[in-house]
């Protein structure tokens, strides 16, 4: 199933690919995002605060859909969340590398900030980065496991592949499914424009995976 989903899927990223995800929530009875624009203003609020411009396709992803609309004042909320996580690295650098604050704290700060994809409504956060060559690179972040990221896609287009395949998979799978096991699956992979022998980004968070490994 998931290969002729895939085969149907729009070319690049833009408006024809997100309705096409739209539509395939009704076959795949889940939900992949808030499909509602997100405020302009918050976000270019949020712009500023992390002094980033925001990347092409994270802006064109805002403009129809909204990745902290689950709560109340979402973003505020996700700018307290970023400084939780900023916080909970700094002490999972000293408890794993026995850095001291100052020292954990300057590492963190090396790390690009972070755009919310999906946010709050479980427990963990799609977010996406700018990678060294500009690609959007798309991480899950685990905050009550030391904030530790996993890879997830590089590209939000490949973001929204990869979970397809997931689900189209999920779907002739025993409850409960066991979708971290389904993840490494080659199919699952190659949908997410990576592969288990590419390099991992660079981010404080896939180091603190790596070291809790």
């Amino acid at each position: 199933m998931w290969d002729r989903l895939l085969q149907q899927a729009p070319q690049g990223f833009g408006e024809d690919f997100l309705k096409w995800v739209q539509e395939l929530e009704n076959v795949l009875l889940i939900r992949f995002a808030t499909w509602k624009p997100a405020d302009p203003e918050a976000v270019r609020n949020y712009a500023r605060i992390i002094n980033r411009q925001v990347p092409e396709e994270v802006q064109l992803y805002y403009e129809h859909a909204d990745p902290v609309s689950f709560l109340r004042d979402g973003w505020l909320r996700w700018e307290e969340r970023m400084q939780e996580y900023q916080t909970v690295w700094t002490l999972a650098l000293e408890d794993l590398l026995h850095m001291s604050a100052t020292e954990a704290r300057a590492l963190v700060a090396t790390s690009e900030p972070l755009w919310p994809i999906n946010c709050f409504e479980g427990i963990t956060d799609d977010v996406a980065f700018a990678g060294d060559k500009g690609e959007t690179i798309v991480m899950e972040l685990r905050l009550g496991e030391k904030g530790r990221g996993k890879l997830l896609a590089v590209g939000l287009r490949n973001y929204f592949l990869r979970y397809i395949v997931l689900e189209a998979l999920a779907e002739n799978e025993m409850e409960p499914v066991d979708f971290d096991r389904l993840a490494r699956r080659q199919e699952v992979l190659k949908s997410s424009g990576y592969s288990s022998e590419s390099l991992i980004p660079r981010h404080v968070a896939f180091l603190i995976d790596k070291l809790m490994m």
